[in-house]
């Protein structure tokens, strides 16, 4: 088993579609990678909720992680019930996720249709996803800092967002950024060459 793995913080949704007759609805967002899934806790009747929930998946093998993608879903959940219905989702390819967390930065995915017959889909979803080992996952006390947005407009001036092929990539732009720590940069050597 690797001692790398996949950070992911659902940092927050924009102009969700209503799903009641309030105009609001329950939100959560799922997150699948390589078999593993995670959900973060429903924000009731908000159309803009906030997250900032992190999670952090395996991986299992380094060098097959640009076989897989990272698929970030929200959906709105009937208040009572357990009925779900999806809003919309982002996939992610590993040329979008392969940066250590010391570069990570912000990036708005736009919503895109589960299926081509399915209602209409508005929205984003801000997500900070990163390669972070085991070694600086434990040395900062299982607790990474929050990177709050609206306090570091730099990381969202510093990326821009690109849809192709019914897939949304986030391509940094800032040519200032440095490299993160010798073991990050180790493993990620490792992940390229392997």
């Amino acid at each position: 088993m690797s001692s790398l793995k996949l950070g992911v913080e659902v940092v927050s949704a924009h102009n969700l579609i209503p799903r009641d007759d309030q105009g609001s609805s329950n939100h959560f967002v799922e997150i699948r990678f390589d078999r593993q899934v995670f959900h973060t806790t429903i924000k009731e009747k908000d159309l803009n909720p906030v997250w900032n929930e992190h999670f952090y998946f395996n991986i299992s093998e380094p060098s097959s992680l640009f076989d897989h993608h990272l698929d970030a879903c929200v959906y709105s959940e009937t208040k009572g019930t357990r009925s779900r219905s999806q809003l919309g989702k982002a996939r992610l390819t590993a040329k979008s996720f392969v940066v250590p967390y010391a570069d990570a930065v912000v990036s708005r995915y736009p919503l895109e249709k589960k299926h081509v017959m399915s209602s209409s889909v508005k929205g984003e979803l801000a997500l900070i996803v990163y390669l972070i080992d085991d070694q600086t996952l434990k040395s900062s006390s299982n607790v990474l800092p929050l990177i709050d947005p609206s306090a570091r407009p730099d990381l969202l001036a510093s990326q821009t967002t690109q849809v192709s092929n019914n897939r949304a990539e986030s391509i940094c732009t800032n040519q200032n950024q440095q490299h993160s720590s010798t073991t990050m940069s180790q493993v990620l050597v490792k992940v390229f060459t392997s």
